[in-house]
């Protein structure tokens, strides 16, 4: 925010599911029934009743554009209906994306900054559509397409041709993003131990120059 101090610590990784939680059991079974899926994650962004643009996706997403052996992994409570019964498609509300991104070939999401951290993590090479103009989605769009890890689509290609030839890109059709987003998620496993201390000790350092004393210990 304007006027407040930051400081940049690097990656902070969420690693494992919380506590206690454990996949449902159809969850478990998706997993294992065949090869890892294509990831739909638009979180709680409700794209599919607002944007211009979903019809044109989900069109590229069904069954008869996809192909055999692309399964999908369809993720949120505002995904339709009629996507949640497609063939070789699962449908949850939610899961951590700890759990489910590595089980998964590559993602469609949004570029949250949440979603974009799990995919990068994860080594998953991603189609990015940013849905608020006005937010930072644009921006881990570009960071992930200067990695060479995802292919950001502009509004202006955002049509089914272009999410079809996006989706079959991030599933391996061109190596390079695989290549990209492997080596992005060894960087980011490489510097979260650091950013970790990294945070403990700036907002130590931040509460010590306000008077509060520091926090560690």
């Amino acid at each position: 925010l304007p006027g407040l101090p930051f400081s940049h610590i690097g990656f902070l990784r969420e690693s494992d599911p919380p506590p206690g939680w454990s996949p449902p059991p159809e969850l478990a079974a998706f997993f294992a029934a065949g090869p890892p899926p294509l990831a739909l994650a638009f979180g709680s962004m409700d794209v599919y009743a607002k944007a211009p643009w979903a019809g044109a996706l989900l069109e590229a997403l069904s069954p008869q554009r996809r192909g055999g052996g692309v399964r999908l992994l369809a993720i949120g409570a505002a995904v339709p209906r009629a996507v949640r019964g497609w063939a070789d498609t699962l449908w949850v509300a939610s899961v951590p994306h700890a759990y489910a991104f590595p089980r998964c070939a590559a993602a469609v999401h949004h570029g949250g900054a949440g979603t974009s951290a799990a995919a990068a993590a994860a080594g998953l090479p991603a189609v990015v559509v940013p849905f608020l103009a006005w937010s930072d989605q644009s921006s881990f769009a570009a960071w992930l397409v200067s990695r060479s890890a995802a292919v950001h689509l502009p509004p202006s290609s955002r049509s089914a041709a272009h999410f079809a030839g996006a989706v079959a890109a991030v599933m391996g059709g061109a190596p390079a993003l695989r290549r990209g987003a492997t080596a992005l998620a060894g960087e980011l496993r490489r510097s979260s131990p650091a950013a970790g201390e990294a945070a403990v000790a700036a907002l130590d350092a931040h509460f010590a120059a306000a008077g509060g004393g520091g926090g560690g210990g």
